[in-house]
């Protein structure tokens, strides 16, 4: 836990509040936790400090210090989900499926009618030189 400096208002006299909260977790102790597949992004992430090789989270939002403990914590485990989200590939939806499905299927006799030009265009050629 740090302190944190209030902002004082002109002509109030105010006291400075320690309410501040700083998350410190070494980086190996909370990889060991994790699946292999999210290290990376978890070593990408805004909160790895990588001189010290550490997840360093902190907040300050609230007056209470237990709900900016309580907010660090919220802090990190949205760091996993996310790391997770980015690391494994969510299910393909219906429309998009049947899209790439069209897709497939045009490119395919795309490719079909110029394969057939281009037979023509040869057999031409053969049937031109035969007469000749």
């Amino acid at each position: 836990m740090s302190p944190s400096a209030a902002p004082l208002a002109q002509g109030v006299k105010m006291s400075i509040i320690n309410s501040k909260a700083t998350l410190r977790l070494p980086l190996q102790a909370l990889l060991s936790l994790l699946p292999t597949v999210l290290h990376p992004h978890i070593k990408t992430s805004r909160y790895h400090t990588s001189k010290s090789d550490t997840i360093v989270i902190q907040a300050d939002g609230s007056r209470k210090q237990a709900a900016n403990v309580e907010e660090c914590y919220e802090r990190l485990h949205r760091m996993i989900i996310e790391a997770g989200q980015r690391a494994v590939p969510g299910e393909t939806s219906q429309s998009k499926k049947t899209r790439v499905k069209g897709l497939q299927k045009a490119d395919n006799e795309a490719r079909l009618r110029l394969k057939k030009s281009h037979s023509s265009k040869k057999a031409a050629r053969r049937g031109g030189a035969i007469d000749g």
